[in-house]
């Protein structure tokens, strides 16, 4: 050893030891129930928490956003006298009943646009996909045509019809 340095123990053996110990506790059927339910709980902690941070955002609870979403239906844009009810019914101000509303209706128009979009698209596609296959149709056509005015001496041209550039003896006598 050299001057200055101090040796270490080995604690690999008990560090191996434990790894054996966690990995035949984790395979217990007790451990893998008691993982599920703690990732269970904590999923639906995540989605307390969400909730709670959308309502502190909006102001408004699952309760209110009932009432409000089966009034949505009913009028898209409702009146100052509605609106006001509405707030004392639910119990929050006119404001917070009034940016619900709005973007409510915010929503409702993304997604209008959205499913136009999505329309337009498919149309695009249909009509794309057709002329693909109206010219795939014609092209094979004119194969075929060129092949049977070709007869038997198709074996010296390209599959487009045309003679092949780099023609030998044999096909140079076909030609001419």
């Amino acid at each position: 050893m050299r001057r200055g340095t101090t040796a270490v123990p080995s604690s690999s053996s008990s560090v191996d030891g434990d790894r054996a110990t966690m990995t035949s506790s984790m395979s217990s059927p007790a451990t893998s129930e008691a993982l599920r339910r703690r990732r269970r709980d904590a999923s639906e902690s995540l989605a307390r928490r969400m909730d709670a941070a959308r309502e502190a955002q909006s102001g408004i609870t699952d309760v209110q956003e009932v009432i409000l979403k089966g009034v949505y239906e009913l009028e898209r844009r409702p009146d100052a006298a509605t609106r006001a009810r509405l707030a004392k019914q639910v119990g929050c101000t006119e404001q917070a009943v009034n940016a619900w509303f709005r973007s409510r209706r915010a929503k409702a128009k993304r997604l209008k646009a959205r499913r136009a979009l999505c329309v337009t698209l498919l149309i695009v596609g249909v009509i794309v996909g057709a002329y693909y296959a109206y010219n795939a149709s014609r092209q094979t056509m004119a194969a075929r045509r060129r092949r049977e005015a070709l007869g038997d001496s198709y074996k010296w041209m390209t599959r487009s019809g045309l003679p092949r550039p780099y023609a030998d003896g044999k096909t140079k006598k076909r030609l001419g």
